[in-house]
């Protein structure tokens, strides 16, 4: 996707990752398969979680680490992820191509300058709010101010960070790429649009979760009670790594994090992370035509059932229409045959009905109610709307 990415990682950070996601989402999100992963931390010396380890963190329950052991060989403390092109990528339109090949070309090349004589103004006021925030638990501060930007810093980096940001997004203008922030229920986000899709992102200084060893007194506690619980078994070590991150999971294809290696800092990599905003846009629009898809498909599906529940419906009505009509034409050859034998029976008896007698009124109506509900000479008494029969009986 746009020529070969190379990503630099230390083997601390490369060891947090793998204990706070699992195996096959990091495989995917570094563009590897989950053996190629596996492959690189037994290179690295990086132990893995056991099978169950993500079963019992979703069911709550208490899990430990595997150490992180240190290793002689100096070499091995930079992990260096390297993927290229597969098949199966995600496919670039030409305005991708063409907008990979500027960023690639060295003229286009996005440095940073020492200073700004003045920040953008939605830097500006991240600048001030995160100056004035105290702290997390992890060492973070995140702005607090309306219409900031999503980043989490700590103190002794919010300079540079907001550098890194002011000339981003003074490319993203110079590119026709519209940024936007936006506040949340809960958080607040970032985006950039680049042909028509909106790719949201964040800045953040990354931290390792370090378990304390626990206490003498603590271990006691514990063994006389497993459910006791010990406050702040955690310290947040600093890795020295800033990191762009795309936030949004858009497959094993794509790339979502850049952060400061051993050999190259966050400051060389812009246009590569650039780069990667262009392929998620890409990867959102297949995303998006795939939806529209399935939608479509779904509205069709929903179509012809509700056509074959409307078929049904009328072919009951039909049957029901049919089983009435026969049930009234059996009725009226029975009462035209009881009428046929009233009359004979009168006659034997008396020789003739007598004109205006009661047998005569009483065969005269079952006559008329015969031939009332006979189907054969007025068709069924009831036909389902816009039946296709209706016409027939008009």
């Amino acid at each position: 996707m746009g020529g070969n990415d190379r990503m630099e990682l230390s083997r601390e950070d490369l060891y947090e990752r793998v204990w706070t996601t699992p195996m096959m989402h990091l495989a995917e999100e570094f563009g590897l398969s989950g053996p190629g992963l596996a492959m690189i931390c037994e290179k690295h010396g990086i132990p893995r979680p056991p099978r169950g380890y993500w079963a019992k963190i979703r069911h709550g329950q208490s899990v430990r680490r595997i150490p992180l052991r240190k290793i002689t060989d100096e070499a091995l403390e930079t992990v260096t992820v390297t993927r290229g092109v597969k098949a199966g990528e995600v496919p670039l339109s030409s305005s991708a191509n063409r907008a990979i090949a500027f960023e690639q070309h060295p003229e286009n090349l996005v440095s940073i300058p020492d200073s700004y004589d003045e920040f953008l103004p939605v830097v500006e006021r991240t600048h001030r709010s995160l100056h004035a925030a105290r702290p997390d638990e992890r060492g973070l501060v995140r702005p607090r101010s309306k219409n900031t930007l999503d980043v989490a810093i700590r103190k002794v980096n919010i300079d540079r960070a907001m550098l890194l940001m002011d000339t981003l997004l003074r490319a993203f203008e110079e590119r026709g790429f519209p940024f936007r922030v936006e506040k949340r229920e809960r958080s607040r986000a970032m985006s950039v649009e680049i042909e028509d899709e909106v790719v949201e992102f964040q800045l953040i200084d990354v931290v390792r979760k370090k378990e304390l060893a626990l206490t003498t007194e603590e271990k006691r506690k514990r063994s006389e009670d497993q459910w006791y619980y010990i406050p702040n078994r955690y310290q947040y070590v600093p890795l020295e790594r800033l990191e762009f991150r795309i936030t949004i999971y858009l497959g094993r294809n794509v790339r979502h994090m850049w952060g400061d290696g051993k050999t190259r800092k966050l400051e060389e990599q812009l246009n590569s992370f650039i780069i990667g905003l262009i392929n998620a846009s890409e990867r959102l629009k297949i995303l998006r035509k795939e939806r529209e898809e399935r939608e479509q498909r779904a509205r069709e599906s929903m179509r012809r059932e509700a056509e074959q529940r409307k078929q049904e419906k009328e072919e009951n009505n039909l049957i029901q229409a049919l089983d009435e009509a026969v049930s009234a034409l059996h009725r009226c050859g029975l009462i035209r045959e009881y009428a046929e034998a009233f009359r004979q029976a009168e006659i034997k008896r008396n020789g003739r009905i007598e004109p205006g007698s009661d047998s005569e009124e009483w065969l005269k109506w079952v006559g008329e109610y015969a031939d009332k509900i006979d189907p054969i000479r007025h068709g069924p008494s009831k036909l389902p709307e816009d039946s296709r029969l209706n016409s027939n009986f008009e």
